[in-house]
């Protein structure tokens, strides 16, 4: 064994002749064609693993590891840009004899081919266990399978990739994934969150001095539980549990929404004094929003001669209002109440805020209903951004994955084989002998 270093002009010829600074890894596909082609492969991939669930783990281990996998076979056996044309690598491959025309009379160009023997070594490289035959029937699945008389079976990765990406990945991981080599799909960089202002806004039956003064320690207390997801989260549901014995408030609770992480948080506001009850004990009653919805208007329905909360109607950006029954029988069912004898109490949240949690105040007087609601509100500044990142997101095309510029920067070294008192591989290294070494990039 004997370890070379190779200069910068030998390790560009041997790959990608000038490609270092052309750039020539550059997909020549349009993106709005990579993402139908990639949608189609990936369902006819997916209804593969349903078929065969064995195929599922190594093919999601391909997946998420879609960028690393596809530029390593990008580096080994580049693009073939159109038939006839000058091949990019100096000794024969399957990259070569399609760059001859050695391909299918009606191959699409361009065409991604690579030996299947050296698509399986890269997945071993980051320790992929996938059989040839499984690599193959994948391939013939979305009709990516080749077969040359000289060099054995091949596929057309760019299919093969595409296809299992899409096919065995959540929307979430599919997301994940393309935002690593999509630089539009990266969330905006957003500042302290500390720095922004928390308002609190309420209703409440009777508002006299020691109830504004028992509303402000109510959301304060509230507020520090949901201190950290400052400008960065939103409700997506809110709900009230009760006592199914007494029918007393037992907790409100809503669920914070993280806006890039997409991380969910409860949030739970204990109501009483009441030991922890198991969930068969508790009645549940909640609505949920929307990812796009913002509540701007909640209105608060009261009784009309105590301070008795009957429910809540929270009124969203879209125009849909949902209703939160706040008193509730013990079947989970909204107690009826006559419209000419309730008392009404409207919060109205500013175009430039957005709510990012919520407190209630149970009665003195009756501690089976609830006396008061208040939400807590923050400058609307990043959710806009996260709207605007959203749409980004559901509008993006979809494209390959591209080489980084710096790949060819620095030294390479490469541990050859050579004949026993032999010298002359030293310094020639570029010759068929080279298929026959255990590296997966040859």
């Amino acid at each position: 064994m004997i370890e070379l270093e190779l200069p910068m002009p030998l390790v560009q010829s041997f790959l990608h002749e000038g490609h270092a600074k052309e750039n020539s890894f550059q997909n020549q596909e349009k993106p709005e064609e990579v993402q139908e082609k990639a949608s189609f492969w990936g369902k006819q991939i997916e209804n593969l693993l349903k078929s065969i669930p064995q195929l599922y783990d190594p093919c999601k281990d391909i997946a998420l590891n879609f960028q690393w996998i596809f530029c390593t076979a990008n580096a080994i056996s580049p693009a073939v840009e159109e038939s006839k044309t000058e091949p990019k690598i100096p000794f024969g491959c399957v990259h070569s004899e399609m760059c001859a025309g050695g391909g299918e009379n009606d191959e699409k160009y361009p065409a991604y081919p690579i030996e299947t023997f050296r698509f399986l070594r890269i997945l071993k490289q980051i320790n992929i266990k996938l059989a040839e035959e499984d690599l193959i029937g994948i391939a013939k699945t979305i009709k990516a399978y080749r077969f040359s008389k000289e060099f054995g079976p091949y596929i057309l990765y760019d299919k093969v990739l595409l296809g299992i990406r899409n096919g065995a990945l959540t929307k979430e991981e599919l997301d994940m994934v393309k935002r690593n080599y999509i630089s539009d799909l990266n969330p905006p960089e957003r500042e302290e969150e500390a720095e922004k202002k928390v308002t609190s806004i309420s209703g409440f039956f009777f508002n006299t001095e020691e109830t504004k003064e028992e509303q402000a320690n109510l959301a304060a207390n509230t507020q520090t539980q949901i201190k950290e997801f400052l400008t960065t989260a939103k409700p997506i549901a809110i709900w009230l549990a009760i006592v199914k014995d007494t029918l007393a408030p037992y907790q409100l609770g809503f669920t914070l929404r993280k806006f890039y992480e997409k991380e969910e948080c409860p949030i739970v506001i204990p109501l009483g004094n009441h030991e922890e009850l198991p969930e068969e004990k508790l009645i549940k009653t909640g609505i949920s929003f929307e990812d796009s919805e913002v509540i701007k208007k909640i209105d608060l329905t009261f009784d009309g001669k105590s301070p008795k909360l009957l429910q809540c109607q929270f009124t969203t950006n879209s125009g849909k209002a949902y209703t939160l029954p706040m008193l509730i029988d013990d079947y989970g069912k909204q107690v009826p109440f006559a419209p000419e004898d309730v008392k009404v109490s409207n919060i109205a949240i500013k175009e430039s805020q957005y709510p990012i949690g919520f407190f209630t105040k149970l009665s003195d007087k009756d501690t089976k209903s609830l006396c008061g609601f208040g939400v807590h509100c923050v400058d609307d500044t990043y959710f806009n951004q996260y709207q605007e990142y959203l749409r980004k997101e559901e509008e993006s095309d979809d494209k390959l994955p591209t080489q980084n510029e710096k790949l060819f920067q620095g030294k390479f070294q490469l541990v050859i084989n050579h004949c026993s008192d032999c010298k002359f591989h030293k310094k020639t290294t570029w010759h068929e002998e080279a298929v026959k070494l255990d590296f997966y990039w040859f």
